[in-house]
């Protein structure tokens, strides 16, 4: 079995026990596949393998974990159709980086219950007027920087904000930068700037 790992252009080193396959003039990089019953520890050897691929590489879009096949004919029989798309994505991250900003706190600075209905609807459309607002003045600001945005779904407390943008990889530091000067306008809010990684969150194509 092999393990696809990314679709990559403009590779100048290829780390070891990988090789590429080329498919439709994509650059498919893949090796053998790790028989890890631990999905921690497989992950994190999956990471640590496309993490250096981007370092070494102009362009690289990311494979989730698990993608195995039983030989390099069925790689390419299962890119093929999907070569065009690949390839237009792959253009779309080139040169750039994922960052990731997370938004975690207390929505509520008083513990008391409410005490009639209006207090408890007030009490509950509180995360949402958090959220809303961080949107506007935390995460648009961004967005405007980056070349691409994606916003999680709103879970569940104390996580309030957790979105990822696509950076050019030479103005990583700018952008950390004004995430730090954003978030001092949040100070009972922890605010964490991650990154950067490969593109994984931009990876696959727009619902």
């Amino acid at each position: 079995m092999i393990r696809l790992y990314a679709f990559v252009d403009g590779l100048r080193r290829l780390p070891d026990g990988l090789r590429v396959i080329r498919v439709e003039g994509l650059d498919a990089v893949v090796g053998e596949a790790l028989n890890c019953d631990d999905q921690v520890q497989a992950a994190l050897v999956h990471g640590r393998i496309i993490e250096s691929l981007r370092e070494h590489a102009e362009a690289v879009l990311p494979v989730r974990l698990g993608e195995d096949f039983a030989d390099e004919a069925a790689v390419t029989a299962a890119v093929a159709p999907r070569a065009d798309g690949l390839s237009g994505r792959l253009e779309d991250v080139r040169g750039c980086v994922e960052i990731g900003v997370r938004v975690v706190g207390e929505v509520s600075s008083s513990g008391d219950e409410p005490r009639d209905g209006a207090g408890y609807m007030r009490k509950r459309l509180e995360p949402f007027r958090l959220r809303n607002a961080l949107e506007e003045s935390l995460h648009a600001p961004l967005e405007r920087r980056a070349k691409a945005a994606r916003v999680a779904p709103f879970g569940a407390a104390p996580l309030i904000l957790e979105a990822s943008y696509l950076v050019s990889a030479g103005s990583v530091e700018d952008f950390a930068d004004e995430a730090v000067e954003l978030a001092a306008a949040w100070p009972r809010l922890s605010v964490t700037c991650t990154g950067p990684w490969a593109p994984y969150s931009f990876a696959e194509g727009e619902d």
